[in-house]
This record gives C-alpha cells, sequence and structure tokens, in this order.
C-alpha cells in the first residue's frame, strides 16, 4: 500500500512540473502547436484550452484578463479579476486601458467568435502576447456576477 501511495504521489509531482514547465513555454515563447497558430504582424493568434488559462492566471497576478462582452454580459457573469473593454470599444479604448503593447493579454467572451476578433484586432494594433481562452460558457472554474441576488 505505500508503494502504490508512493507511486501516485510521483506520478502526481511529475504531472505537475511537466504542466508548469508547458505553461512556461506557452507564455514565454509565444508557441502553442495545438492551438493552430496564425502570424498576424508582430504577433500570433493563439487559443489556449481553459485549463491552460486557469492554471496560467493562478500562477502569474500580471496577466491581464480581458472580457469583451457588453456590460450588461459582465454585470449578469464574469471571471473573477478582469476587466471589461467590449469588442466594439476596443480600438478606441485599448491604447489608453492596456499601454503596455507586450503585456500577456488573455481575451474571452460569451463563445469564442468576439474573443477570436478581439484577439485579432490587438494583434493588428501591436499587441504582442495575446490569447484567446475562448467563451465563459465553457469556463469551468469560478465565476461572478454583479446583479443583485
Amino acid at each position: 500500500m505505500k508503494n502504490n501511495t508512493l507511486l501516485l504521489s510521483t506520478i502526481l509531482v511529475v504531472g505537475i512540473a511537466v504542466t508548469t514547465v508547458v505553461i512556461w513555454y506557452i507564455l514565454r515563447s509565444g508557441s502553442c502547436e495545438s492551438a493552430g497558430t496564425v502570424q498576424v504582424r508582430e504577433g500570433k493568434y493563439m487559443k489556449l484550452a481553459p485549463s491552460v488559462a486557469k492554471a496560467s492566471l493562478d500562477d502569474d497576478s500580471d496577466i491581464i484578463l480581458l472580457d469583451v462582452r457588453t456590460q450588461e454580459e459582465y454585470d449578469e457573469l464574469h471571471i473573477p479579476g478582469s476587466i471589461l473593454i467590449p469588442v466594439n470599444e476596443l480600438e478606441a479604448r485599448a491604447n489608453q486601458e492596456l499601454p503596455d503593447k507586450d503585456a500577456v493579454i488573455f481575451i474571452y467572451c460569451r463563445s469564442g467568435n468576439r474573443s477570436r476578433t478581439a484577439a485579432y484586432k490587438l494583434l493588428e494594433m501591436g499587441y504582442t502576447q495575446v490569447y484567446d481562452i475562448g467563451g465563459i460558457i465553457d469556463w469551468p472554474y469560478d465565476v461572478s456576477s454583479n446583479k443583485e441576488k
């Protein structure tokens, strides 16, 4: 029984270490084969799975989490720690509200369509580390609401 517990503990530690290295590699090198990268000027369009995004957010408090839905959608439900810039206001507000074009930015919307549009817009504006994490409907982790209960 002790051997099985030791084996499982070892597997868990190795799994965590491998996950950490993969996340570090994705964020630092800008490479993600499974995301299907597309070159857009200086940066690349990259899509991250919610599990990778969550682990990265938990590990790095400097990541900007950007919600590109409407104010009403944000008030109803959003990922804690996110900031709101609706996709139709992004070009007008990004330079002032997201001044560091080399900052890591994770973008989400409801289903993934607006986040993809926003990612391409930011890349075209010269942002270099933009990651599309899809829609909140696929986010299996904590969410918050600004609506009164």
